[in-house]
């Protein structure tokens, strides 16, 4: 199986997507962006650059069975 691929959303003034509103679920939320940037791989945020960066992993092993 191989494994996650990291991901980084980065919301700030450039990317192919606009945010349109930004609602927190519980506690602060995060700073206003204008626009999203999602970048694959290893990558690291060069300081000063974007509102905010959010870090996980994209792949779904546990959703899907080898026969399918």
């Amino acid at each position: 199986m191989p494994p996650p691929i990291p991901v980084v959303f980065e919301g700030g003034s450039s990317g192919p997507w606009r945010i349109e509103k930004i609602t927190p679920v519980r506690g602060e939320g995060l700073p206003a962006a204008e626009r999203l940037m999602v970048h694959e791989g290893m990558w690291m945020a060069p300081a000063g650059k974007g509102a905010w960066a959010l870090r996980g992993v994209a792949g779904h092993p546990r959703y899907v069975e080898k026969r399918e």
